[in-house]
């Protein structure tokens, strides 16, 4: 089958992050029958290798799972555009990538050597590869991950690394009509802490955005705690922690200045990366792809986040989709036929020099 046939077929598979059981079975087996060892991790993603271990393979990624609302998908083409003729987004992102995969090797005969990574939990995290199981990779060259929007040739060369924090405001609960004196409202502590957060645009390479401000109770009780999740993100790892860090203090200052406390948790989820023109990845995409390549920096994090943080040199392409995650989601079927044209010019009739 080719690319789109592939893709039709997928997204009428449900696979929203945490139920990707159907689509991983499916994927598995194809895999199998192209003649891959296939193996799956401890937190279910998939590797294929086609050869031994220790021959250095390229890696081809991509992520298995959609977003939460990319469920009864009914892709039809309409003006040249694959489209959900439902409701919610397609779920191309990012099965576009892997129908690409699938269509590339059923057409591919010699030996090659491809290691394929099919992670799980990507919408929520970069979970899967956070978690992923780096030793079942075997020794790998340089890879791509299929998984960013736009026109086939753009290549993303800098992607920021994100740090995300959960802070709970503790404050007194009191009756709010007989005695609110002897309460500390945790609302109001939150409410100080945003109101000298520096959010959004940070500078051209850093943003910062509160993802949401719980608090609940009656409005006779003198609210005594509030929680707030905020995130940031740079391209610069300097900034990106000195940035997290002041946002953090601005939570501890408005606690302590108003006789409240605040407890706060951080995660790194991923880490920024910046490719070098003389990366192994971009040269080879560079000298076989005869169509154009922009090389662009990105506001957003996918697996290679994660792929170079562990010292793989791993190249995020475009695959042609637009509005990614939205009712909008689509993509032209030209721009498929142009990601047939790069797998082609990039793995078939020709063997990787060792």
């Amino acid at each position: 089958m080719d690319t789109l046939e592939y893709l039709q077929q997928l997204l009428t598979i449900p696979s929203p992050s945490g139920q990707e059981d159907e689509i991983s079975l499916f994927l598995g087996k194809q895999l199998e029958e192209f003649g891959f060892a296939v193996k799956k991790d401890a937190f279910g993603n998939l590797i294929a290798r086609n050869c031994s271990p220790d021959v250095g393979a390229i890696l081809l990624s991509v992520h298995m799972d959609t977003v939460s609302s990319a469920v009864n998908v009914l892709p039809v083409i309409k003006d040249g555009y694959l489209v959900n003729d439902g409701n919610g987004p397609l779920g191309i992102d990012d099965k576009l990538g892997v129908a690409a995969i699938l269509s590339l090797l059923e057409r591919k005969t010699d030996s090659f050597p491809f290691v394929i990574c099919i992670t799980r939990g990507e919408e929520q995290g970069l979970s899967g590869a956070r978690h992923l199981d780096y030793s079942l990779l075997g020794k790998v060259r340089f890879g791509y991950v299929f998984d960013a929007n736009g026109k086939i040739g753009t290549v993303v060369i800098q992607a920021p690394g994100k740090i995300q924090s959960k802070a709970i405001f503790h404050g007194q609960s009191a009756h709010a009509g007989f005695e609110p004196e002897k309460g500390i409202s945790a609302i109001q502590l939150a409410c100080k802490a945003v109101n000298e957060m520096k959010l959004l645009r940070v500078d051209d390479e850093t943003t910062a955005n509160i993802g949401s401000f719980q608090a609940s109770g009656a409005t006779n009780i003198v609210c005594d705690r509030a929680e707030l999740t905020f995130e940031v993100r740079s391209r610069n790892l300097e900034k990106l922690r000195q940035v997290q860090q002041k946002l953090e203090d601005v939570c501890l200052s408005a606690a302590q200045s108003g006789g409240g406390t605040v407890s706060i948790e951080r995660e790194t989820s991923y880490l920024p990366y910046e490719k070098p023109s003389n990366c192994a990845s971009l040269v080879y995409l560079s000298g076989r792809y005869t169509g154009s390549v922009w090389p662009t920096a990105t506001g957003g994090g996918s697996d290679a986040n994660c792929f170079n943080a562990h010292g793989y040199d791993a190249l995020v392409c475009a695959i042609g989709y637009e509005y990614p995650h939205t009712s909008k989601e689509r993509v032209l079927l030209r721009q498929i036929a142009e990601l047939d044209k790069l797998f082609t010019d990039l793995f078939m009739d020709q063997r990787i020099e060792e």
